[in-house]
């Protein structure tokens, strides 16, 4: 097949399903390929990803040691055959029965997941921002007089084969590999989850970069934990939910997030909430004293 099919359905695999694929391809083409062969096309197209990113430094565009190195982590659980799973998930899966022949009763699960772990590591350029500048960008509408700087030399990869520790050693790698001699800011986003931040520490400890990489919570979950907590405390809609949660998240980007987990547990107190009604307000104070 010519290298424009071949691109097509990569192209079209990424999207969806390789049954899915073959239908855009006779759409688009009038052409009818089989589907073992979409995916002998999709694997080809794949196999020279870890080569194109061994090429020299000097295809990427010059970066400023003023720049921040931006390393970013987030894991996807994806749906397997039962014989790919991982092992400990796989023995769950099977002695699991399911109780009901044509419906998944509560808590079952129609599939079991492997977890893949995505990756991403880019430059970017210094944006000194107030508190009340991240605030405004979450607007819908938002001030295009102030453009974001744009991420540069950006490099996306997953993999479903690989553990999480090993793509969190290919992260720092590649990191290592832009800035050998640690002159700029490592800049690590993570979404909060425990174990995710457990292995960046642990690989910065490993390589002697402890002190030189910094942690930042995606400010997006942070702001989930404060809705969950503002439901403890007001009514399902109203329109003071959204006056609580930005005054605590405005003291939160001030870095005053222990007294806003102090403030949150003592509110719930005082109303005497009992504990399933108070979970979501319990959950944002652990989160912001975990996270500070």
């Amino acid at each position: 097949y010519s290298h424009g099919l071949g691109r097509f359905a990569a192209v079209e695999a990424a999207r969806g399903s390789f049954d899915a694929t073959v239908e855009a391809i006779e759409r688009n083409t009038g052409t009818q390929v089989a589907k073992r062969q979409v995916e002998e096309l999709v694997e080809r197209a794949a196999q020279d990803f870890d080569a194109f990113y061994d090429r020299p430094e000097s295809a990427e565009a010059a970066a400023s040691e003023k720049d921040l190195l931006c390393l970013t982590l987030d894991g996807k659980g994806i749906v397997m055959r039962r014989e790919h799973l991982r092992e400990a998930t796989r023995k769950a899966a099977e002695a699991t029965a399911h109780k009901l022949g044509r419906r998944l009763s509560k808590g079952e699960k129609r599939d079991r997941k492997r977890m893949a772990t995505v990756a991403a590591v880019y430059d970017l350029a210094v944006q000194a921002r107030r508190p009340e500048d991240v605030l405004a960008e979450l607007r819908p509408v938002r001030d295009a007089a102030k453009p974001r700087p744009r991420a540069r030399n950006k490099r996306v990869w997953a993999s479903v084969e690989k553990s999480a520790e090993v793509v969190t050693s290919e992260v720092f790698e590649e990191a290592r590999r832009r800035d050998p001699e640690c002159r700029r800011r490592w800049v690590v986003l993570v979404d909060g989850d425990r174990h995710q931040i457990a292995r960046v520490r642990a690989e910065a400890k490993r390589r002697g970069l402890g002190r030189e990489v910094t942690l930042v919570v995606d400010f997006i979950h942070v702001l989930e934990y404060l809705w969950d907590a503002a439901w403890c405390f007001f009514d399902e809609g109203d329109k003071a939910a959204e006056a609580w949660v930005i005054e605590r998240a405005y003291a939160v980007l001030q870095g005053r997030s222990s007294a806003v987990a102090g403030g949150i547990r003592r509110s719930a107190t005082r109303r005497g909430l009992p504990a399933e009604k108070r979970k979501g307000a319990d959950a944002c104070a652990d989160y912001l004293i975990a996270k500070r």
